[in-house]
């Protein structure tokens, strides 16, 4: 047995990540605040690995809870962790993660750049799932901005990755991306929006039958904006 199936605490930031993925933010925060350790000895000490790790993803917490602020500071202080260890990929997801909380502010110049460095430095190292992420944010900063060329090229881009088979479809967040891909598509006039719509709403119908829990259920389509406008598009355009 591993040392990290013998530690609950790898257990607890899991279920934490499962919980924000999920809507189900207040209870993630609980969980996510067991996992901190206090000794040097602990695999999520200050400044470890680890412990980057679950700032990246307090930080993505946060901004999925539409809190911008606390995001902004959980993803600094992973930033600054990710660049001492010389860590790229997790420079990058840190970046990631502060420029969703910039976007949400409304600061679309520093979103912009922030988020266009993150992508560059996955599509660097080859991360594809991350990089997919990214791509999702950027999406949406640029269908703010309605600059129709950066979306036609990053509608493309989210298009080939979400059907390379490649994807680790448990950091890509796939409901997200293909409704940012849709969103893209609709609002170039690309007949392929349809295919975005008709694939987001059956990756959402398939996650949802692992929810048997009621509130859990409730939580997973009103709680995230995407779900919501997703279910409410759905009932539209889809026969």
């Amino acid at each position: 047995i591993s040392a990290k199936q013998k530690n609950p605490i790898y257990d607890y930031h899991s279920i934490g990540k499962l919980l924000w993925q999920s809507g189900r933010f207040e209870l993630a925060k609980e969980y996510m605040e067991k996992v901190i350790g206090k000794g040097r000895n602990e695999p999520y000490h200050y400044g470890s690995f680890w412990h980057t790790i679950w700032l990246i993803d307090f930080a993505n917490l946060y901004a999925a809870w539409q809190q911008p602020e606390q995001a902004l500071f959980y993803s600094n202080l992973a930033r600054d962790s990710a660049s001492k260890l010389g860590r790229k990929v997790l420079f990058a997801r840190a970046r990631k993660a502060e420029g969703a909380a910039q976007m949400q502010l409304e600061h679309w110049d520093e979103a912009k750049e922030t988020l266009t460095e993150a992508l560059i430095l996955f599509q660097q190292e080859s991360t594809t799932d991350h990089e997919c992420t990214a791509l999702t944010q950027l999406i949406y900063l640029h269908l703010a901005q309605e600059d129709e060329e950066e979306i036609a090229t990053y509608a493309e881009q989210i298009w080939q990755l979400l059907n390379s088979g490649k994807l680790d479809m448990t950091n890509v967040e796939p409901i997200k991306a293909w409704w940012a891909c849709y969103l893209a598509f609709r609002a170039l006039g690309d007949s392929r929006a349809e295919q975005a719509l008709r694939v987001a709403y059956e990756t959402f119908q398939t996650q949802l039958s692992h929810i048997h829990d009621e509130t859990w259920r409730n939580d997973f389509s009103s709680n995230i904006p995407e779900h919501r406008d997703l279910l409410i598009a759905a009932r539209e355009f889809l026969k």
